[in-house]
């Protein structure tokens, strides 16, 4: 994410209802990742309801996106009052960044917000602090692994010598692995590593 998000005036931590998403038979989008993997595009208006409406505000500040107690993507938007209801207004997100793996509310330091909390959560400068420790550690475990597949790749073996490039998903915090194949044998549950050939 661009290091231009730390001037951005902190904005808050948009918990998701489940009242919106659900299974396929009677909801749309079963999540709002799934929303906004569809939908997003810098502009979009992410609407919003509550029991008082916030106030327009054209300055954009830095967002969580949230959903059944995890983190999962940042965005920046600014707020907008899209309708006559007194109740419903809208993030214009301009960008939206998807995280590698969901941060539960447990790592943020939320202290009685985690379990006592509404639609929004103020942002303040500790969970801030604790959110990005946590994607941080993200990164250096993603490195991590690519080293290794860069590892495995040199050695000569002939197992993966049409290996371009190596995109990795993962939902754990372990992520120590073995390769059986190239195919990606013996990975654990919740991960997925996608080999693209030359």
């Amino acid at each position: 994410m661009a290091n231009k998000h730390n001037i951005l005036p902190l904005g808050w931590i948009l918990v998701h209802s489940k009242k919106v998403f659900g299974p396929k038979e009677k909801y749309k989008y079963e999540s709002p990742q799934e929303e906004l993997r569809a939908v997003f595009e810098p502009g979009v208006e992410w609407g919003w309801s509550r029991p008082r409406r916030m106030k327009d505000d054209k300055r954009e500040h830095r967002l969580l996106m949230a959903w059944n107690h995890h983190v999962f993507g940042e965005a920046r938007g600014s707020i907008t009052g899209y309708s006559d209801d007194p109740h419903e207004f809208a993030f214009v997100l301009s960008e939206y960044w998807p995280l590698d793996a969901e941060i539960p509310f447990s790592r943020l330091d939320m202290g009685d917000r985690e379990s006592h909390h509404r639609d929004l959560i103020r942002l303040d400068e500790r969970i801030l602090t604790a959110y990005k420790s946590e994607v941080s550690s993200q990164r250096r475990a993603k490195f991590r692994l690519e080293a290794e597949l860069e590892e495995v790749e040199s050695e000569g073996t002939g197992r993966r010598r049409g290996l371009s490039r190596v995109f990795l998903e993962f939902g754990g915090q372990d992520l120590r692995r073995t390769l059986r194949d190239e195919e990606g044998g013996n990975v654990p549950p919740k991960v997925g590593i996608h080999v693209e050939r030359r």
